[in-house]
């Protein structure tokens, strides 16, 4: 007999798949700023020193922004120092030092300053208070933001609550005169006070024991208030990035995945022909799939391990009561999106037709999935981060289509998103009507952002069209459907957890380590076709 055959799509899709990669590595690193050698070169003509990191804004109703910026401490030759702090990246939030140098002393500036930039654009920072405290190897910046209130151009009214805005920004280059003490003190202007000014080690040295060992307390805001609402991230800028980019994921994904199914199906291929070949008979479709835990028992169980082992993508998390109340939100999440969800698939199937007998089925090795978001959301930092709850299923026990199953599969997924839907409208709604919220309305406010989160971030992984997974029966039924749909779900996602380009200037893996990453996945993926077809080849010939 002839050997294994390669079809020319199987071809394509290895060929597309190991240049994918470089391609990938390539647009990145068109794209990756470079400043540093400017910024050296400035600093060892100019006596300046840098630091660049990321700064948070965080709003007295639950409103937050990342930026990115830049500490530039510049020493004349006239023994003065001084310190301006820019915004390099994100929206909403002007220069911290309202774009001026301060007078820089003793490693600390500090000043009052007036209401900056223009709220009706988008791009101002409240009356307040800033500190600069540096040390050799960070900076650590906070401004005060008060209320605004102010009419604009068109006759609306554009108000901001109080906020802080800070952050550590980390040594890039310069001189090393903070760290040997032999900066020039500039002589002190009324606007300074060194000598009610503590100096930046002793300050270092009593704010950080604090912050590792003080527990929050139960009206303390955790993870789930990182999400942000409508009003903040709905512009056609996100939309079209959010469009952009799960375009580009779904294709990037979908040519391993290919792999990765045809390895599948050849596998479960040759299992069954070795099956006929010893005289059994073929596989009963009422049999319990292996690997495979029947029952509402088994799937509320694995649901509530998934909830537990999810907390941990808050960063912060401890067994505070903040911590506790943050597992339970997202306990709470999973049972809205996930638990009832099968509940309505199970019911609307079987009255269709009883005879296809659903059932809830438990995946145990689906908990390497919800592992695999966790550790995805620790390493790369995205927030507020990726759970995934669907660590069960509706199968059936009698004969069904592939239609009417992957009918299952649009029902369930479509379930999750109107329902994640539904409850961040409710949530965007609530921000600003709950203005410094206390214990209940928190507790509203995270269980409405956990049915958000638990409803979006589990459709990338969950509509894989991989055994076990929601986007198998799709895939099966339909690759142009599957395509779409998974678009659908990543672009979703996208805009509403983590909306571009804003959010990537928080990420802390780099371009790189991205690359990598998907190029291990690929490689796997061939890999696996490859010995699959071998083998296939081998059986064959015998």
């Amino acid at each position: 007999m002839t050997g294994p055959r390669f079809p020319r799509r199987r071809r394509f899709v290895v060929a597309v798949c190991m240049a994918a990669p470089a391609l990938l590595m390539s647009i990145a690193l068109s794209l990756l700023p470079a400043p540093a050698s400017a910024s050296a070169e400035t600093a060892e003509s100019g006596g300046t020193i840098v630091y660049e990191g990321g700064m948070q804004l965080s709003s007295s109703d639950g409103f937050t922004v990342d930026v990115t910026a830049r500490l530039t401490v510049e020493c004349a030759n006239d023994a003065s120092c001084t310190a301006l702090v820019v915004i390099t990246g994100g929206d909403f939030v002007a220069s911290p030092t309202n774009d001026q140098a301060l007078p820089f002393a003793a490693g600390r500036a500090s000043a009052d300053l007036p209401y900056y930039g223009d709220i009706c654009q988008l791009r101002f920072i409240g009356a307040g208070a800033v500190t600069v405290d540096a040390t050799p190897d960070a900076a650590i910046v906070t401004r005060q933001s008060a209320p605004v209130s102010t009419s604009c151009p068109d006759g609306s009214t554009a108000t901001a609550s109080a906020a802080t805005v800070s952050g550590t920004l980390s040594y890039v280059s310069g001189a090393s005169c903070l760290s040997d003490g032999t900066c020039p003190t500039p002589t002190p202007t009324p606007t300074l006070t060194p000598t009610e000014t503590a100096s930046p080690m002793p300050t270092t040295a009593t704010i950080e024991p604090a912050v590792a060992t003080e527990a929050r307390d139960w009206d303390d805001p955790g993870v789930l208030s990182t999400l942000r609402p409508f009003r903040s991230i709905g512009t056609p800028s996100a939309a079209l990035w959010s469009v952009t980019g799960a375009i580009v994921l779904s294709i990037l994904i979908a040519l391993p995945t290919v792999l990765l199914d045809a390895t599948s199906e050849r596998v479960t291929d040759r299992a069954e022909q070795r099956r006929r070949a010893r005289g059994l008979a073929p596989a009963d479709p009422s049999a319990r799939p292996p690997l495979t835990v029947l029952g509402w028992p088994a799937a509320l169980a694995g649901l509530l391990v998934a909830a537990t082992a999810s907390t941990y993508v808050d960063p912060e998390f401890a067994f505070d009561a903040a911590g506790w109340r943050t597992a339970a939100g997202i306990a709470a999440g999973f049972l809205v999106v996930i638990a009832l969800g099968w509940a309505v698939v199970t019911a609307v199937m079987r009255s269709i037709r009883p005879q296809w007998r659903p059932r809830i089925e438990f995946r145990p090795l689906t908990l390497l999935f919800v592992i695999t978001a966790v550790a995805f959301s620790i390493v790369s930092g995205f927030q507020p981060g990726v759970v995934f709850g669907l660590v069960a299923g509706v199968g059936f026990a009698g004969s069904i289509s592939e239609r009417a199953r992957a009918g299952s599969a649009l029902m369930l997924a479509g379930f999750m998103v109107v329902t994640g839907a539904a409850a961040w409208a409710g949530y965007s709604l609530l921000v600003p009507v709950f203005d410094n919220p206390d214990l209940l309305q928190l507790l509203a406010l995270e269980c409405l952002a956990a049915i958000t989160i638990a409803g979006f971030s589990a459709l990338p992984i969950a509509l894989l069209p991989l055994r076990g997974l929601l986007g198998r029966a799709v895939w099966q039924w339909s690759r142009l459907v599957w395509v779409g749909l998974y678009a659908i779900a990543v672009g979703a996602f996208l805009f509403v957890l983590i909306p571009l380009p804003d959010s990537w200037q928080w990420v802390e893996l780099d371009y790189l380590a991205w690359g990598i990453g998907y190029a291990v996945y690929c490689v796997v993926a061939v890999i696996a076709w490859a010995v699959s077809v071998r083998g296939a080849g081998s059986s064959a010939t015998t």
